[in-house]
C-alpha cells in the first residue's frame, strides 16, 4: 500500500443513553506517538481506554482528542431515558417552603427561579449516567473518528508516494549519469595533464612525454576520485526506498517514515563524498541536483507516518 501521511482529521458523531457523543480527532507530524486526550471530568476514567483503542490505529504523530458528551435536547429524548429536571427533588423543596412560609408567616410566594436556584432540581451527566454503559458507544464513535482520519491521512499519504516516486526516478537517473561520467573523466584528466606536460617538455626542450609516468599518474588520480562505491551504495539505498514506498505494511512495518529518513540521511552522505571525490563539472553540477532532491524529500518525509 501506499504511505501513510500523519496530519489528518476525523469526526463522528451519534446519541446513546439520551446524551450526545461527539469525538473529534486531529494528527500532524511528531517523532513518536505523542496522545492527548480532553473529555469530561466525569468521564476521566475512560481515557485509559481511548488511548489504547488510539494506539491500535496510529504508529506515529501528534494526536489530540476530544470527547463532547452532552445532554440531549428533549425533541431527541424519551420520557423513560432520564429526567433532566428533578420533579421529586423540586416537590419536596416546595413542600418544605411551603411549610416554612407558615411557620414564619411569611407572605411573598415562591417563584419558580428560587426552586430552580436550588441544588440537585437540575440533574448533572455524571447524576445521570455511568460511564462505563456510555463506553461502548464512546468506542465505536471513537473508532468511527480513527476510520475517517486515517482515510484523510491515507489520502495525502498517496499525493506523498507518487511525489517521492517521482523524485527517486530522478535521483536514479542522475546515479546513472554520474556512472557514465566517470570514464570520461578519467579521459579527460589523462588527456589534459598529457596536454600541460606537452606544453611543459616543449618550453623546457626536455624530450617526448614519459608514457609510464603519464600512465602512474593517471591510475593515482582515478583510485582517490574513483565514485563506484559511492554509486553502488546509492543506488542501492534508492531501490530499499522505492521498496518501502509501494511495499509496506503500516501495522507490521511500523514507523516507514523514520526507515525512509535514514535512507535519505545515507544518500545524503554519498552524495556528498561523490561530489568531494570527484573532479568532472558534469558530476559536480549533478551532485547539487541530487543534493536539492534529497534535501525535498527529507522535508517531505517528516509526515510520513
Amino acid at each position: 500500500m501506499a504511505l501513510r501521511s500523519m496530519t489528518g482529521f476525523g469526526r463522528a458523531h451519534g446519541m446513546a443513553r439520551g446524551f450526545e457523543i461527539t469525538v473529534e480527532v486531529r494528527s500532524v507530524n511528531h517523532k513518536g506517538l505523542d496522545v492527548k486526550v480532553s473529555a469530561p471530568s466525569w468521564l476521566a476514567n475512560l481515557e485509559t481506554r481511548m488511548l489504547q483503542t488510539i494506539r491500535g490505529w496510529i504508529n506515529r504523530g501528534r494526536v489530540n482528542v476530544r470527547l463532547d458528551v452532552t445532554l440531549a435536547s428533549r425533541s431527541d429524548v424519551t420520557d423513560n431515558t432520564f429526567s433532566l429536571f428533578n420533579n421529586n427533588i423540586a416537590r419536596a423543596y416546595i413542600r418544605h417552603l411551603d411549610q416554612l412560609r407558615a411557620d414564619l408567616s411569611i407572605v411573598e410566594p415562591i417563584r419558580l427561579d428560587h426552586i430552580l436556584s436550588l441544588p440537585n432540581v437540575f440533574q448533572t451527566p455524571d447524576q445521570v449516567a455511568d460511564p462505563d454503559d456510555l463506553w461502548p458507544v464512546i468506542q465505536e464513535r471513537c473508532e468511527d473518528a480513527l476510520k475517517a482520519l486515517t482515510a484523510e491521512r491515507d489520502r495525502e499519504g498517496e499525493v506523498l508516494t507518487r511525489d517521492f516516486d517521482k523524485r527517486l526516478k530522478l535521483l536514479s537517473q542522475h546515479i546513472d549519469a554520474n556512472e557514465a561520467a566517470v570514464p570520461r573523466s578519467k579521459d579527460h584528466f589523462y588527456n589534459r595533464l598529457k596536454e600541460r606536460l606537452e606544453e611543459s617538455l616543449t618550453r623546457y626542450g626536455l624530450g617526448d612525454i614519459p608514457e609510464e609516468r603519464l600512465l602512474q599518474e593517471v591510475i593515482l588520480h582515478s583510485e582517490r576520485c574513483d565514485i563506484t562505491e559511492e554509486i553502488i551504495r546509492a543506488r542501492a539505498h534508492v531501490q530499499v526506498l522505492q521498496k518501502l514506498l509501494l511495499h509496506h505494511d503500516p501495522q507490521e512495518d511500523g514507523s516507514v517514515g523514520k526507515k525512509m529518513d535514514f535512507y535519505f540521511q545515507e544518500l545524503i552522505r554519498e552524495t556528498n563524498t561523490m561530489g568531494s571525490k570527484s573532479q568532472s563539472a558534469d558530476i559536480a553540477s549533478s551532485v547539487v541536483e541530487m543534493r536539492s532532491e534529497i534535501d525535498r524529500m527529507r522535508e517531505q518525509v517528516l509526515n510520513v507516518e
